[in-house]
């Protein structure tokens, strides 16, 4: 059975489907008639174009890639604030693309469009957006749905050098012994224990919302947390002023790691203690700097959940780390943090 609709002519199945040959094979357009000749049309489109009709398009690769993410976000391998970063980047590429464009017709200057599109002031930001894309593209190379050739080159990530003159124009992001004993004297209970852990354990705003009291001993004063990305180990000896500040305000906290990051220029503000592009990580950058003069990078490692090198043999026999000198860690940057030590270089 025949159907005409507008000028073209389809075959109608019998259970309603419309079926019609484009280029010598026989494709289907489903059951509603608007839906079957737009279709027909963009394939058409592709044919005329020098495309195979049904070739994946940007906005199949774009939704296969954000459900691909989002039952990663399901099956807990991945934070849903990871999506939505993902999901900002996947509408910049949305709307510099036509969603219904080949993804084998992009050419090279499609991409250099696109890295335009992905550019930030910030080299950290763009190379962000840059990696987001690249995944996005190896997510489609690796089902065959897009030549990797063609977009590497034009998305290539901020070098080396572009990310160090940057960081230098930016200036030091921390904060100096005297301001931070004046935003804990200033701060409400929850605020000084987020800076004390942010300053006595280099914890970030993830770090914060996943404390557990089971990961706390209070009585001896030591944090047992691994990093929760990774599974790397971290364990850090508490100051007497985190350990009253935990008993105050108890974990877990009810807050999640975006609002602390967009409260915390606000709560600045509140106590007169703001500076510009300074956020919450400062104080884990803070805790890094001063603790490098300590002068033990294996124990500074532990504290901050880094991993050691690969290669590193004395951190694969290790089998643990003596309480004693995270214990004399922590007092380090506690007497520089109080004012009582004074590091050449460092404000």
């Amino acid at each position: 059975m025949f159907k005409m609709i507008e000028d073209v002519k389809f075959t109608s199945m019998a259970d309603g489907r419309l079926v019609k040959k484009v280029n010598g094979r026989t494709a289907y357009f489903g059951k509603d008639e608007s839906e079957a000749i737009a279709k027909y049309r963009r394939m058409i489109e592709a044919v005329d174009a020098g495309l195979a009709p049904g070739s994946p398009t940007v906005g199949r690769l774009l939704n296969d890639f954000e459900v691909a993410a989002a039952n990663r976000v399901q099956l807990r391998k991945m934070k849903q604030r990871t999506l939505d970063g993902y999901k900002r980047v996947t509408d910049i590429i949305g709307k510099t693309f036509n969603p219904r464009s080949a993804l084998e017709s992009l050419t090279e200057a499609d991409f250099q469009k696109l890295a335009v599109a992905l550019h930030r002031p910030s080299p950290t930001t763009t190379s962000w957006h840059l990696t987001v894309a690249l995944m996005l593209f190896k997510y489609g190379a690796d089902r065959h749905l897009i030549d990797p050739i063609r977009f590497k080159d034009a998305l290539a990530l901020p070098t080396a050098t572009e990310m160090r003159r940057s960081k230098r124009e930016r200036g030091k992001r921390m904060f100096v012994s005297a301001q931070l004993r004046e935003m804990v004297e200033a701060a409400p209970a929850h605020w000084k224990c987020w800076i004390l852990l942010g300053l006595n354990c280099a914890f970030g705003c993830e770090d914060i919302e996943n404390l557990r009291p089971e990961m706390i001993d209070l009585e001896n004063g030591i944090c047992d947390f691994p990093r929760a990305k990774k599974e790397i180990d971290r364990r850090s000896a508490l100051w007497p002023e985190t350990v009253a500040a935990l008993r105050e305000c108890p974990a877990p906290f009810k807050i999640e790691a975006g609002q602390i990051t967009s409260r915390f220029p606000d709560f600045l503000k509140s106590i007169n203690c703001y500076t510009s592009r300074i956020t919450f990580s400062a104080l884990r950058k803070t805790f890094s700097t001063v603790a490098q003069d300590f002068g033990d990078g294996s124990i500074v490692d532990l504290v901050m959940g880094h991993a050691p090198h690969r290669y590193n043999m004395r951190a694969a026999y290790s089998q643990g780390t003596s309480d004693r000198r995270l214990r004399e860690l922590a007092d380090y940057v506690r007497r520089w943090f109080t004012g009582e030590l004074t590091i050449e270089g460092l404000p």
